[in-house]
């Protein structure tokens, strides 16, 4: 444990040219994420267009044993916590208020009511806490944006075990259980242009990755006492 470091964030991007366009660098406690490389230690990175950022932050958890700390990052969302995090709280770079509008409302009016529904029901049904979280955003107006934080690795551990079993049965729920990575993709395609249309498939196939965000912020709220915000945002609906 003497090598044990403080703190390490990874700041995942998503294109090499956003490495000069946004001065991204490599330091003693910042490290970077290529979330669209796909050689044989990042595979995950496949699902990278329905997954986002999700699949950074499996891939890191799986391959992060020696900080204290941890954090994830956005190439265009980037900060340091002015004092670590004990185990039970956190640091988010972004808290957003959607004033009269729930969370639940929100992601309806953007990616309809079917997957609302499939990720409350799968919610409620995944542990104890499940009318908790679901409490949080049937009825809630904040959102933690972006999955950007910084916690001990311990509660990250704790959030993770948590989170992909979750996704993994709302996704059995919305497109049926895939064969290969190439099989989601697709059926993440054809899900999205069966209820957004052809020029919103793009967008709209990162379905999954919308129900994470909602999933991570639920889970940070309901576990952890946030002690930094770098940024508070008023949305207007």
């Amino acid at each position: 444990m003497a090598d044990m470091k403080p703190l390490t964030i990874w700041t995942v991007y998503h294109d090499d040219k956003q490495i000069a366009e946004y001065g991204l660098k490599e330091t003693d406690t910042r490290k970077l994420y290529a979330n669209h490389h796909t050689d044989a230690d990042h595979e995950v990175n496949v699902l990278n267009p329905a997954w986002s950022e999700l699949t950074a932050m499996f891939w890191i958890w799986w391959n992060t044993t020696d900080t204290r700390c941890i954090g994830i990052n956005h190439y265009r969302r980037k900060f340091e916590p002015k004092r670590l995090p004990l185990e039970g709280e956190v640091c988010i770079y972004q808290m957003d208020n959607w004033g009269s509008e729930t969370v639940a409302q929100q992601f309806a009016r953007h990616h309809g009511q079917m997957a609302l529904d499939i990720m409350i029901s799968c919610l409620r049904q995944h542990d104890k806490k499940g009318d908790h979280y679901a409490s949080n955003i049937l009825n809630g107006h904040l959102l933690v944006r972006s999955c950007c934080f910084v916690m001990t690795t311990k509660d990250y551990d704790r959030m993770v075990l948590w989170l992909f079993p979750l996704l993994k049965k709302i996704r059995c729920r919305l497109i049926g259980d895939p064969d290969t990575q190439e099989d989601e993709l697709k059926r993440w395609r054809d899900y999205a242009v069966k209820h957004f249309g052809e020029e919103k498939a793009d967008y709209q196939m990162r379905c999954i990755s919308f129900i994470g965000e909602r999933l991570v912020s639920a889970w940070i709220m309901e576990n952890l006492n946030i002690i930094q915000i770098e940024h508070k945002a008023s949305v207007n609906p």
